[in-house]
């Protein structure tokens, strides 16, 4: 299973980067970010949560965002190829996107050893999508660090 993990440099003139500088110190990541790359039907797609579930042509994917930097892993699956191709595929008509609450709960969590918000188990955040199409579970908790 091939993953990418992002790393959108920090520039004080583009919001962007300021959330995934938050990310990465809410995370204690490195990476503020993580997608699977996957082959259908011959061709290499992107699948991961952003604001909303994505799923675009690799070259799409590397062409949105000239400035961020990205390493891929390769990490060994317990669910089979087919199987993560239909979570994959179907993913946008059966998950509502990123779970921006979950970060806050696990910032809560960490620093005061409460969650403040339900959590909503159609919404992942990148990492947690990535662990799902590995291990075939859904998980309460995973970061970009998880796969390095």
């Amino acid at each position: 299973m091939q993953i990418l993990l992002v790393h959108n440099p920090f520039e004080f003139t583009k919001p962007k980067t300021w959330l995934a500088w938050i990310i990465r110190i809410v995370t204690n990541s490195e990476w503020n970010h993580c997608a699977v790359c996957i082959e259908i039907d011959g061709e290499q797609w992107v699948s991961d949560f952003q604001a909303h579930y994505k799923l675009r042509p690799y070259d799409e994917w590397l062409n949105e965002d000239k400035r961020r930097v990205f390493k891929t892993v390769y990490v060994e699956s317990k669910v089979p190829l087919l199987q993560q191709k239909n979570e994959v595929i179907a993913g946008s008509g059966r998950y509502l996107g990123y779970d921006w609450l979950k970060l806050i709960n696990h910032l809560t969590k960490r620093k005061f050893g409460f969650v403040i918000f339900k959590e909503n188990e159609n919404r992942f955040i990148c990492s947690e999508w990535v662990l799902f199409l590995q291990t075939g579970e859904k998980v309460n908790w995973a970061v970009p660090n998880d796969f390095v």
